[in-house]
């Protein structure tokens, strides 16, 4: 019977650290986010004439001829799904990349059968106007925000 009196404290400890560790610590995390980063605790969202156009820091799919695109996704089951952001995890010499890279240049030049840059481009903005430094300027490096860079385009 030894055995049986242990059983009451672990399920009290057990109860005890899923209230902590499920609850009172996310709800404190999140608090303090909202708090501290409402932006980005809230997903970036830009929001233009009261509706929702994208968000500033996941990237956005854009096919339409005319914008500029970003840079290719590595996410399932769609592109720039929010919800499974990662990186690829390919190198440069990576064959899987280079047939991604491949088949994104020539998406782009099916959207834009008139472009015959090596990879179709747009000039009608400065990217330099759009281009973000590096973050707390050190880390990273430099990146251009193609929400930012696309939302003048809808006005022309």
């Amino acid at each position: 019977m030894r055995g049986a009196s242990y059983v009451r404290p672990a399920l009290l400890s057990l109860l005890i650290f899923t209230v902590i560790t499920g609850l009172v610590y996310p709800l404190v995390v999140t608090g303090i986010a909202q708090v501290v980063f409402p932006s980005p605790a809230n997903g970036s969202l830009v929001v233009q004439d009261g509706t929702v156009v994208g968000s500033a820091l996941i990237g956005q799919p854009l096919d339409a001829p005319g914008y500029f695109r970003g840079r290719p996704s590595a996410t399932d089951p769609f592109p720039h799904n929010a919800a499974a952001s990662s990186a690829s995890d390919l190198s440069p010499t990576s064959p899987a990349l280079v047939e991604a890279v491949h088949a994104h240049v020539a998406a782009l030049h099916a959207a834009e059968p008139g472009n015959s840059a090596p990879v179709p481009r747009s000039t009608r903005c400065a990217l330099v106007d759009y281009t973000e430094g590096r973050s707390l300027g050190f880390l990273g490096e430099p990146r251009v925000n193609v929400l930012a860079l696309n939302l003048p385009l809808d006005g022309r």
